[in-house]
């Protein structure tokens, strides 16, 4: 697994952001080891994650280029070949941002980026006069409609336009996966702990979306 910081940087780097026409992590479908069943058998495919819905894409078909999703619940593990991990946490596709071992026993961080549907129905409000230009708008999901899988072509101005996305962060403390919260990260602390976390948290601001603000408070009070 790649560093913290070196997959950080590999984000910065990386200048694609997932558009409502082409909704998924990476630009490109990339190879992947996909780990799947009881057995956690492994296949290889070039491979994407939809982040509407978390799920693992990948191309099949004798043409190679037909993309299918995985069926959920299928998915045990999906490892890319520059090293990013992805497990499924409450359905979705998260990817493991650090992972160590205390007291023999697994303990990690996982990011899952969604999209923000708040900001992204304002977005398609704010443009419905061009998605709607030569169009039978009645009763259209336009959730559903912008957010198809398309072909790169007539995309609407609302399809080219960068997703509003939202991060949320898990910690997996000694094989017990929370969502990082203040109620849940104080549930998960001793009456000491709690004391120090909150003195911990006047002087510095947790953000949960944050991804050092999160490392921070997991290096702090459950890396120990």
């Amino acid at each position: 697994m790649l560093p913290l910081f070196a997959t950080i940087a590999m984000a910065q780097e990386d200048e694609w952001h997932p558009v409502a026409e082409w909704p998924f992590i990476y630009q490109n479908f990339q190879k992947a080891n996909i780990y799947v069943g009881a057995t956690n058998k492994k296949v290889t495919a070039k491979s994407n994650i939809h982040i509407k819905q978390g799920r693992l894409w990948f191309i099949s078909g004798k043409d190679n280029k037909t993309k299918l999703q995985a069926k959920p619940g299928t998915i045990n593990k999906v490892v890319f070949a520059n090293g990013i991990q992805f497990i499924p946490i409450e359905d979705r596709l998260c990817e493991v941002i650090r992972q160590d071992t205390i007291d023999g026993k697994v303990c990690a961080v996982y990011h899952d980026v969604s999209i923000d549907m708040q900001r992204y129905n304002e977005m398609v409000s704010s443009n419905m006069g061009s998605i709607a230009d030569g169009i039978d708008i009645a009763g259209m999901d336009f959730t559903d409609y912008t957010l198809r899988v398309a072909t790169n072509n007539g995309a609407d101005i609302v399809d080219q336009q960068p997703l509003p996305t939202t991060d949320r962060f898990y910690i997996n403390y000694k094989g017990d996966t929370f969502e990082v919260t203040e109620g849940n990260i104080l549930k998960h602390l001793s009456k000491d702990e709690r004391s120090a976390y909150r003195a911990y948290s006047r002087k510095a601001e947790v953000i949960t979306s944050s991804i050092y603000s999160v490392m921070d408070v997991y290096t702090t009070f459950f890396l120990k």
